[in-house]
């Protein structure tokens, strides 16, 4: 592996890892201020449509759309 595969390797894994931050971050904001029911039927929401259009949900979770889509289909 050469040193600029490396690099790109570690900044994607780096920026991955930010994204999940961020989407946990969220859910815990909205399951904070209105309601835990609503953040997680957001996520498992937003994890189903994902699955069922063939991605694994394993490769959903860390994205940080998810946290975004799970407060916006949770609004009231």
């Amino acid at each position: 592996m050469t040193t600029s595969q490396i690099f790109l390797v570690t900044s994607t894994f780096l920026a991955c890892a930010v994204e999940m931050v961020e989407a946990l971050t969220i859910v815990l904001a909205t399951g904070i201020t209105r309601g835990w029911r609503s953040a997680l039927i957001g996520v498992v929401a937003v994890t189903a449509v994902f699955v069922r259009m063939g991605i694994p949900a394993w490769w959903v979770l860390p994205v940080g759309i998810t946290g975004y889509l799970a407060v916006s289909m949770t609004r009231k």
